[in-house]
């Protein structure tokens, strides 16, 4: 078994699965009111769903973890309970991008959407957005996640009509969006917050146990700076 989270949201995301080399069965999966703290959740929630299947921590083949890009205190508290419980185990840890893995599930789920535009909360009227295409493959990124204003993001999806979009981003804007101009049908329902399940379906971890070099490694993608390395920098 192993065990995947996404906290890039204010909404922690966990997720107890299987694999037996082809298919992957979610055993559990949990998402928690925003108003907790992830900070106070992890990482007894963890434990938690681990106990309530006489799983051990150091009997999981791995830990996935998404990478946002969202929220940068949520990012930092996800990626160091991975790191944290993964090195004290000993077991594997893998990340991929909280984006990516929602389109993934769009493109499993949905046969209709050839090309979709994945966008989460990033600034006030701003938004983190990753494009992705239906490939033989899967699915396939167009361009690297980008920060796009509200503005910017209609444009976009103006100037390409067949594009649908998604992601967490529009539980806030999507009112703004459809006063923009874009209409709702566009706006795919359901895919409103990453899921540690799509993770543990696509997440992939490294094969040798002892190679540390991974966990180490393993950063967020902020896409941008945060509050506070924007206070810091010089003004004027």
């Amino acid at each position: 078994m192993f065990i995947c989270l996404d906290t890039s949201t204010l909404r922690l995301s966990l997720a107890l699965a299987r694999s037996n080399g082809t298919t992957v069965e979610i055993v559990e999966e949990q998402l928690f009111d925003p108003e907790l703290k992830q900070s106070d959740l992890l990482p007894g929630s963890i434990l938690e769903m681990l106990g309530r299947h006489q799983v051990q921590l150091s009997q999981l083949g791995g830990i996935g973890v998404g990478l946002g890009p969202g929220s940068f205190t949520g990012l930092r508290i996800g990626l160091a309970t991975a790191k944290g419980l993964a090195y004290a185990s000993g077991i594997p840890l893998a990340g991929m991008s909280s984006l990516e893995a929602m389109a993934g599930e769009v493109f499993c789920d949905s046969l209709e959407a050839e090309e979709v535009l994945v966008v989460a909360m990033a600034r006030k009227n701003e938004v983190y957005a990753g494009q992705f295409q239906r490939s033989p493959e899967g699915f396939a990124s167009l361009q690297p996640v980008r920060t796009l204003s509200l503005s910017g993001l209609a444009e976009h999806l103006h100037r390409s009509p067949a594009l649908r979009v998604l992601g967490p981003a529009l539980m806030e804007y999507r009112n703004t969006l459809e006063q923009m101009g874009i209409p709702m049908a566009r706006m795919m329902p359901g895919f409103t917050v990453p899921s540690a399940a799509s993770i543990a379906r696509q997440i992939r971890f490294p094969v040798d146990r002892e190679d540390l070099s991974a966990l180490y490694s393993l950063e967020p993608h902020y896409v941008g700076l945060s509050g506070a390395e924007r206070n810091a920098l010089p003004q004027g």
